[in-house]
C-alpha cells in the first residue's frame, strides 16, 4: 500500500480513500468491504454467526495480504486498536495516516490536492 488511512469507525476513511486514490491515479481498497468479499457474509453477520475473536483473525490475515497491494487502503474503525494489526500497521514501510475529521456545517464536494496532503 502506498497510503493507508485510520481512524474512527464512520470518520470518512472510505470517502478519503476514494479521493485519494482518484487523485493518486491508484486503487483504492476498503479493509471491512475486502473481508466481506472473501468471508461471503456482512461484517454484522461475521460477528452474530462466527464472533468477534474470528473476525479480528480474519481482519489480521486480509490487512496483511492487502498491505503487500499497490494502492491506498481504508482500515476499519477497530483495525488499528489490535495489537498484531498495530504491529502490522507499524512495520509498513508506506505512509499512515490517522484523521478524524468534524464539519460543524453540512459540506458538499470539496477537492483534495497533493498540496493538501
Amino acid at each position: 500500500m502506498q497510503v493507508i488511512l485510520i481512524g474512527f469507525m464512520g470518520s470518512g476513511k472510505t470517502t478519503i480513500g476514494q479521493l485519494l486514490a482518484r487523485t493518486l491515479a491508484t486503487n483504492h481498497i476498503d479493509l471491512d468491504e475486502f473481508i466481506m468479499q472473501k468471508a461471503q457474509q456482512s461484517i454484522t453477520e461475521i460477528f452474530a454467526t462466527k464472533g468477534e475473536t474470528y473476525f479480528r483473525q480474519l481482519e489480521q490475515l486480509y490487512l496483511k495480504q492487502t498491505l503487500q497491494l499497490p494502492g491506498v487502503l481504508s482500515t476499519g474503525g477497530g483495525t488499528p486498536i489490535i495489537a498484531p494489526n498495530a504491529a502490522l500497521l507499524a512495520r509498513s514501510k508506506f505512509r499512515l495516516f490517522g484523521f478524524l475529521l468534524v464539519f460543524k456545517q453540512p459540506f458538499n464536494v470539496f477537492k483534495m490536492t497533493p498540496v493538501d496532503l
